[in-house]
């Protein structure tokens, strides 16, 4: 039985709406114990977004959702191996095809709180992360290019 202290320590779920370029500052993420991301049509993210948000996979449930206002998180009939692709990443589809992104963190906040995501069980109220805060940053992987995009831009979230 679920009570409101095991919800609320995990209800730090954040809504972010993409589009063709986008991207997350780190210290958002490191804030967080869930995202779920309003994809495009499908849900499809860009493959830039895509490398920097699979890193956080291990540390924080990452649930692909459609922005638009009905339809599917993946389409394998016209692109086939579309939720594979992601999921190999450390994405969530599967249990949250056909939400709404409102709809998909209502059920990853109570998901998270029942212990559902044994992965994330370090997110709840009952075992606590090492340390102060929610999550650590994932180290960047060596030879990785890019950089990181979080030194002081304005977090914008495209239309």
């Amino acid at each position: 039985m679920l009570d409101a202290a095991a919800v609320a320590h995990v209800s730090r779920v954040g809504v972010w709406v993409t589009g063709v370029s986008s991207f997350l500052p780190e210290a958002l993420l490191a804030e967080l114990s869930g995202l779920i991301l309003a994809g495009p049509g499908t849900g499809s993210l860009s493959a830039a977004l895509t490398d920097q948000l699979a890193p956080w996979t291990a540390l924080i449930p990452v649930v692909l959702a459609t922005r638009c206002a009905t339809g599917n998180n993946f389409d394998d009939h016209y692109y086939g191996g579309s939720r594979q692709k992601y999921e190999a990443r450390g994405f969530l589809l599967s249990d949250f095809a056909h939400l709404t992104p409102v709809q998909a963190r209502t059920l990853l906040v109570l998901r998270l709180a029942a212990g559902v995501y044994p992965q994330y069980s370090h997110l709840r109220q009952d075992s606590p992360p090492p340390g102060s805060g929610m999550c650590q940053q994932p180290r960047a992987k060596s030879g990785s290019s890019g950089g990181d995009r979080d030194s002081g831009e304005a977090a914008t979230a495209d239309a």
